[in-house]
């Protein structure tokens, strides 16, 4: 890190990670203000469409603004465009505190979507401007663990506050203007990112490892999301409707995500990229295979312990392998690309399982995505060995 004695480094982490957490708020604080939301708005047309855009709408401009939001962290700084993205998100977050239309909380929930294309990109840029080498994986693994960490605290916190109100929870995205301030007194912009704006090209740009990294995190996303989509119907079929055990479903991988997560950094001192996809994908495969092979609550939460443990690895390890291969310039629209592939698959996410649903039973939607993941895993291994057979020939 550039002049390390001027950095308050703790800080710095401490601002990113923080930031990186908020794009679990988009959701979790809004799901359970949904039924009080349908009650208040009872009367307005297409009301449950309108609950379903409230929801689902963040990650379609999410995925639209990150591209957009790394080209400009690339152009004018990531500092810059990550202030603007924080405030974005505090303000437009906390207007359904004062709307009275779904239509309008709609369209403050599409600013939401951009405000997080923006956080995410840059957050993610600066990391890996900040730090090199084992510091830089290991503020990786950091950055998805306090995802993780979002992912089961937030929805807790969220019902919660909706005991006050459904307005409610919609005070927390306030925060943000709070992180604002904070990231504007502690974070700074890296000399060379000022310095190599000027005249960037794409001259350098790892196009086939991003297009591969970005097709992966696309297919985690889509992976993951049979979890949330799925789950709670399939507990519900086993004579178990409470909405308690798919809660606590959905976030057992989160949980064990955090804990792999905090692992990267000493994994990959010892394991390469393609071996940390095998393991991960690997993981996953085991973990869904579990489920759709042992019927029964408690199969399904032992798989989707060993799901999570690998995806915790998936994120750090993708995005480290990426951003040590681009140029310094051009990390924010690399970092762009990474997370509108991982919110299209997001949204892609519902028309696959939609479709699955149709067709198949839930056993028969698990061993299906088992067998993708598996296939990756495979795909990862042999390209580790291939690797090495070259550097021992060699």
């Amino acid at each position: 890190m550039a002049q390390p004695q001027a950095r308050d480094e703790k800080a710095a982490l401490s601002i990113l990670l923080v930031a990186s957490s908020l794009t679990i708020l988009a959701g979790a604080l809004v799901s359970p203000a949904l039924p009080a939301m349908k009650e208040r708005f009872a009367d307005a047309a297409n009301v449950d469409l309108l609950l379903t855009l409230v929801l689902t709408v963040p990650g379609l401009s999410i995925a639209i603004a990150a591209p957009i939001a790394g080209l400009a962290a690339d152009k004018i700084g990531r500092l810059q465009v990550l202030l603007i993205g924080l405030i974005l998100y505090g303000l437009s977050g906390a207007s359904a505190l004062v709307l009275d239309s779904l239509e309008a909380i709609v369209v403050g929930r599409v600013v939401l979507g951009l405000a997080i294309g923006c956080t995410m990109t840059s957050a993610t840029a600066l990391i890996t401007d900040y730090w090199d080498g084992a510091q830089r994986q290991k503020a990786m693994g950091l950055q998805a663990a306090a995802v993780g960490v979002g992912g089961v605290c937030y929805p807790l916190l969220a019902g919660v506050l909706t005991e006050f109100g459904w307005r409610t929870p919609f005070l927390v995205y306030l925060t943000a203007l709070a992180l604002a301030v904070w990231a504007a007194r502690k974070l700074w912009e890296m000399p060379r990112v000022a310095e190599q704006r000027v005249g960037s090209t794409t001259a350098g740009f790892p196009v086939a490892l991003a297009a591969v990294v970005f097709f992966l995190g696309f297919l985690a996303m889509v992976v993951l999301y049979a979890i949330p989509l799925r789950t709670p119907f399939y507990l519900t079929d086993l004579g178990y409707p409470s909405p308690t055990l798919a809660a606590l479903a959905i976030s057992l991988p989160s949980l064990m995500s955090v804990v792999s997560a905090l692992s990267f950094g000493r994994l990959r001192a010892h394991l390469s990229p393609e071996a940390i996809l095998g393991l991960s994908f690997g993981c996953m495969a085991s973990g869904y295979a579990v489920v759709a092979a042992v019927p029964g609550m408690w199969g399904l939460y032992l798989g989707l312990i060993v799901f999570g443990a690998g995806f915790g690895l998936n994120g750090p390890n993708l995005m480290s392998w990426l951003q040590s291969s681009v140029p310094a310039d051009q990390r924010g629209r690399a970092a762009g690309g990474y997370t509108t592939c991982v919110f299209f698959g997001q949204f892609f996410s519902t028309f696959v399982y939609t479709t699955l649903a149709n067709v198949g039973s839930f056993s028969q939607t698990f061993a299906l995505v088992a067998m993708v993941c598996l296939a990756v895993s495979l795909v990862g291994w042999l390209a580790t060995a291939s690797i090495q057979r070259r550097l021992v020939s060699s």
